[in-house]
């Protein structure tokens, strides 16, 4: 409620601006021309002689081309001005070659869809199932798992989370880029990083009040999954669309927040060669240590193989709870786990087509890869 209170009063009445329509600016020539067309057309007009038509349309002739050499100008000069460095020449590639694409009627196992909220409801009934946790065919370790984590969680735990401070939260806000899609609150990362010092002080307090009761708020597990269509895949089938989640952007800063305290609790305890999703670290530093495998393998005469594995729906999957028993068994401090608990569990998807949104159950083994601010 303190969030929700927080953010109808202050985010558009601190930020809000209107935006003035731009008009066509028309040179003198133009101008002018514009007003002998309009009075030649008035003449026309009056008197019905097919030569004051003709002098009409002479001139409306020239208008257009004057027109489409002043358009043809401020393009040549838009691409002129463009810059490798700060984005424009993508935005304008992208608004080019942009095509519009409108979800046709949807062929499901029982019947054809046609309405936006039945679209919404057939892609959701789809992400429910991938969202399920595969069966794991094993009893011994799940009821291990089970009891460790039941025990583990009911056990009292008086370690604290390092508290966030305003400095650290200012440099998370400022690494948020622009012109993300917002979530349903409408709060947009342009409107975050113009936001009074009373907010920062106030999401401070927010964020230290989740690290202090180690609870993630329900509101904040929503996640809106927006549809878009994979390349050369029939359009009709609702499996042949990628789904994008947008998130709070208030979320994804206290995400950030805890990832930085779960990488401090575990950085050491992981395997050097884990490069993934790591500080500092790609894959790219992977293929390389790959590469010098394959060479040395080369120069001694060996004959080197790889075995490369492939998990679907890996992220989608998850099985939550061994997540969190090897938490435990990696000794992350216990508040770190019980929020991450909090956080993994009971989080929600609306799946939204056009204007219409489809809440569906709770996931079951979906996780995020917190990795947006890096």
């Amino acid at each position: 409620m303190e969030i929700q209170r927080f953010t109808d009063e202050q985010a558009f009445s601190d930020t809000g601006k209107w935006v003035s329509k731009r008009k066509e600016e028309c040179s003198a020539v133009i101008k002018q021309h514009i007003k002998i067309r309009n009075k030649l057309k008035k003449i026309a007009q009056i008197t019905q002689d097919p030569r004051d038509k003709n002098l009409f349309n002479r001139a409306q002739n020239h208008l257009k081309k004057l027109h489409a050499e002043a358009s043809e100008k401020r393009q040549r000069e838009v691409m002129e001005n463009l810059n490798p460095t700060d984005g424009s020449v993508w935005q304008q590639a992208k608004k080019i070659s942009k095509t519009y694409f409108k979800m046709p009627p949807l062929l499901t196992d029982k019947t054809i869809v046609y309405r936006n909220q039945e679209k919404a409801e057939a892609i959701a009934d789809i992400l429910e199932q991938q969202f399920q946790t595969n069966d794991l065919s094993h009893p011994p370790t799940e009821l291990k798992v089970n009891r460790t984590l039941k025990k583990f969680l009911k056990k009292k735990d008086d370690t604290e989370i390092t508290p966030c401070l305003s400095s650290e939260l200012l440099e998370h806000i400022n690494k948020l880029k622009k012109g993300k899609s917002p979530w349903p609150d409408k709060i947009t990362n342009q409107m975050i990083q113009r936001m009074p010092i009373k907010f920062l002080i106030r999401l401070t307090q927010i964020i230290n009040g989740i690290l202090k009761l180690k609870y993630f708020p329900n509101n904040w597990k929503l996640a809106t999954i927006v549809p878009i269509i994979k390349p050369e895949k029939n359009p009709q089938d609702p499996n042949s669309y990628r789904t994008i989640s947008l998130l709070s952007a208030l979320s994804k800063i206290a995400e950030a927040i805890i990832l930085n305290r779960i990488e401090d609790a575990i950085d050491d305890q992981l395997i050097p060669h884990q490069f993934g999703f790591r500080r500092n670290l790609s894959t790219v530093q992977q293929l390389l240590r790959l590469t010098e495998f394959v060479r040395e393998g080369m120069d001694e005469g060996w004959d080197t193989g790889a075995v490369f594995l492939d998990i679907t729906k890996a992220f989608d999957r998850v099985w939550t709870d061994g997540l969190l028993y090897k938490l435990i068994k990696l000794r992350v401090p216990g508040s770190i786990v019980r929020l991450m608990a909090t956080y993994l569990r009971g989080r929600r998807f609306a799946v939204r087509t056009c204007n219409c949104r489809w809440s569906s159950s709770r996931i079951q083994g979906w996780t995020e890869v917190v990795q947006h601010l890096r």
